[in-house]
């Protein structure tokens, strides 16, 4: 699928869901929009081996299945549900960031055995809501911005956060509520 600079290609402004499955690669350098508001969205499933581009993405829940998928785009992915890695070897984001704002419960997640992103920030300061289902690695930047008074968390969920490159806790916190100290990792190498 080629979104060319200047289109757009968007979930239909009704009350509905569907699903988007991708068989071959992406490259966005226009608008891709799966998400514009509650019960308004289409849950993306790409089963190529490369996401590459500079256009505007926003996106509800985001599925990788396949082989090993190269993201190379250096944009900003707007997630408002959640990332599931199901690749059978691995995922990795080798540019762009990855957004979650949204003040409800989200996952990061999958069985493959390897999730890395280049940047990933949780939070818009709104209460935004979390959780790791799998291990992950950022290499460039991670920003922890949830705001705990209003309940928002990044939950590593008794899984290993690998964090190669800086980070920003800034009105966030880092937990594990399942596990125990011995299966909950953070690894700060950065």
């Amino acid at each position: 699928v080629s979104v060319a600079t200047g289109a757009v290609f968007q979930v239909n402004n009704s009350a509905q869901t569907h699903n988007l499955n991708i068989s071959g690669n992406l490259t966005n350098d226009g608008t891709v929009t799966m998400w514009r508001a509650a019960g308004q969205t289409v849950d993306v499933a790409i089963y190529g081996s490369t996401i590459s581009g500079n256009g505007t993405y926003n996106i509800n829940n985001l599925i990788f299945g396949g082989g090993a998928t190269t993201w190379s785009s250096t944009s900003t992915i707007n997630m408002y549900g959640n990332f599931t890695n199901n690749t059978s070897t691995s995922f990795t984001a080798t540019a762009g960031s990855f957004y979650w704002s949204q003040a409800t419960a989200q996952s990061i997640g999958g069985t493959s055995p390897s999730t890395i992103f280049n940047s990933l920030t949780i939070g818009n300061n709104n209460g935004c809501q979390v959780s790791l289902g799998a291990s992950i690695q950022t290499n460039g930047l991670l920003t922890i911005n949830t705001n705990n008074a209003a309940g928002g968390y990044f939950d590593i969920n008794g899984n290993t956060l690998t964090i190669n490159g800086a980070y920003t806790l800034s009105n966030g916190r880092i937990r594990s509520t399942s596990g125990t100290a011995a299966t909950a990792n953070l690894i700060l190498s950065g």
